[in-house]
């Protein structure tokens, strides 16, 4: 990719969850963080800019925006820029994994958790 850093959806969506902000939630806290003078920001932008790039690509929001966002979500700036695309999967296997324990079908989770570790050396 040579070098240059893209949005990475996955990871908006990750942090959001990490911080315990539903999209409704963090959309109202940036509003927050940026101030009267800035537009609102809507549940529809989180929407858009936590759409995967395969599903009609990703939105990514504006550079102003991305501070904010790491603000309200308690993570670097640089958390959300990404030339790995390695991160996207993991963040699905993860999703998926966690679907599987909230079905009730744990032994598939962790066979799941055992060949996504034989992948990749990050933790799933």
């Amino acid at each position: 990719m040579n070098g240059v850093q893209i949005w990475n959806p996955a990871r908006l969506s990750r942090a959001r969850r990490e911080a315990g902000l539903s999209q409704e939630g963090l959309a109202r806290k940036l509003t927050t963080i940026l101030g009267r003078e800035a537009q609102p920001v809507r549940t529809r932008n989180i929407v858009r800019w936590e759409r995967p790039r395969e599903s009609n690509g990703a939105h990514a929001p504006h550079t102003s925006f991305i501070g904010a966002i790491a603000e309200a979500t308690g993570k670097d700036v640089a958390f959300f820029l990404s030339e790995d695309e390695e991160e996207d999967h993991l963040s699905r296997l993860r999703r998926v994994r966690a679907e599987l324990v909230r079905q009730g079908h744990d032994d598939l989770a962790d066979d799941l958790f055992v060949i996504a570790e034989s992948f990749s050396s990050e933790r799933v």
